[in-house]
Order: structure tokens, then C-alpha cells, then sequence
């Protein structure tokens, strides 16, 4: 009599025993696929921010070499040239600001400084680059 009723414990036991091990199996996955969306969120962010600000350097560089007249004007300037900035606000989507700032330099070789600031999410991102204006058969 007492073996019959130890076995439907012993049943349920188990079976308790599998089914927090199931719950502990799912809240495992549960937390690491929230861990890897929130580290993917950030890379994907990051890379946003990059190809962001690439493509301002890009379109600094045409317009520098577009207008290198203008260019020659405020690098000739002293005792230092001012940079001109242009908005790029076509550039960046809507919750963010961008500038380009462009500094011809004088000399041989021409050069220009090309600045980008980028300011998406209260936080300021700049890539700065310097490209040689020699003519390459434009």
C-alpha cells in the first residue's frame, strides 16, 4: 500500500524536477536573444554612424573639388584660412544635424581639409580627412 502511494509522488516529483528545467531552459533563451538584438541594435547604430559620416566626407570632397576656385580665395586668407562650412542636412535623417567644414589649404600640393560632424542621439561624431587637390586628369 505505502509503494503505491509513493509512486504517483515520485511521478510528480519528476515531473516538476522537468518542468523548472524547462523554465530555466526558456528564460535562458529568452535573455541571451535579448542580449544579441540589443549588441546588434548597437553595431547596426554604429555602422549607420559610419557610412553617415563617409558620405559627407564624399560629398565634401566633390564639392572642394567642384569649386576650387573659391577654395583658393580662403586659403590665401592669413594668418590662417576659414573653413567653409555647408549644411548637410539632406544627408542626415531627421533626427540628427550634420555639417561639413572645409579647409583649403595653400602650397604646393593643394589640399583641403575635409571635417565632418555628424550629431545623432546628443552624441557629437567627427571624421576628419585631408585630400590632395593636384588635378588627376578630371
Amino acid at each position: 500500500m505505502q509503494e503505491a502511494r509513493k509512486q504517483p509522488r515520485r511521478r510528480q516529483a519528476f515531473m516538476l524536477l522537468v518542468v523548472l528545467v524547462f523554465i530555466v531552459l526558456a528564460t535562458t533563451l529568452v535573455l541571451l536573444t535579448a542580449a544579441g538584438t540589443a549588441q546588434f541594435a548597437r553595431s547596426a547604430g554604429a555602422e549607420r554612424t559610419s557610412i553617415l559620416l563617409r558620405q559627407m566626407i564624399d560629398s565634401g570632397i566633390a564639392w572642394a573639388r567642384t569649386n576650387r576656385s573659391m577654395g583658393s580665395e580662403t586659403a590665401s586668407q592669413s594668418p590662417a584660412p576659414r573653413p567653409i562650412v555647408l549644411d548637410a542636412a539632406e544627408l542626415v535623417p531627421s533626427p540628427g544635424t550634420g555639417e561639413i567644414r572645409l579647409t583649403f589649404l595653400n602650397g604646393p600640393p593643394s589640399a583641403v581639409i575635409v571635417e565632418a560632424i555628424l550629431e545623432r542621439h546628443n552624441r557629437k561624431h567627427r571624421r576628419l580627412v585631408q585630400v590632395s587637390m593636384e588635378k588627376s586628369g578630371d
